[in-house]
């Protein structure tokens, strides 16, 4: 029997009690901590950095509502100290959250990954500081009857008013796009246009 399957059963019964100390039948040590686990940590999705020590994050829909959670970073360790709902008319929507941006001009634009086998679609959500949701912008049509399952999987923004601008990525080829080659989505919330670019993916080491 390889000393793997002697440590880890082990190793994972010591996270769950805690230890100071651990050795197996093969004489293999491991010291261990023991970890005061958060589940929002597992299943986080996008994360934008606002003042020097604080960062914004959610976390997709392996989680049941979605949220912004807040995380302070200035010790040794990043820290949730505040989590508050996304709410959309005073009910929590069916987001698949994928990305947050913190905007310049106040409050956070969202991606949420759309599931055509729930007739959800792709969006991208402009919220205030609090999470309530100011606006939901769909893909134009032209471009949304192309999707497949996978789809936004990240969010940036720049600028302020005019100059404001909003990027998406695409998980994955869709099926107006050619071999090898993936789109940007870039959105302009004061004239609600879009453009749309495409790069090409890299190849496997």
């Amino acid at each position: 029997m390889s000393a793997l399957k002697l440590i880890l059963p082990a190793f994972v019964l010591s996270l769950s009690a805690g230890c100071t100390g651990l050795l197996t039948p093969s004489d293999q040590g491991i010291s261990c901590q023991r970890i005061e686990a958060d589940i929002r940590w597992g299943a986080l999705s996008g994360l934008t950095a606002d003042a020097t020590d604080i960062l914004y994050a959610v976390h997709d829909h392996n989680l049941p509502r979605p949220e912004i959670q807040t995380m302070n970073v200035s010790g040794d360790q990043a820290v949730i100290v505040q989590s508050f709902p996304v709410l959309r008319n005073g009910a929590e929507p069916p987001y698949d959250l994928e990305g947050i941006a913190r905007r310049q001009a106040g409050g956070f634009w969202l991606a949420s990954e759309g599931k055509p086998g729930r007739h959800l679609p792709n969006l991208i959500i402009r919220t205030d500081n609090t999470g309530h949701v100011l606006k939901e912008v769909p893909l134009p049509a032209s471009v949304a009857r192309y999707k497949i399952k996978a789809g936004f999987e990240g969010i940036a923004s720049t600028g302020t008013g005019e100059q404001e601008r909003v990027v998406v990525v695409f998980q994955r080829r869709w099926k107006d796009d050619p071999r090898g080659q993936v789109k940007i989505g870039q959105y302009w919330p004061a004239s609600g246009q879009w453009r749309f670019y495409r790069y090409p993916l890299g190849g496997t080491a």
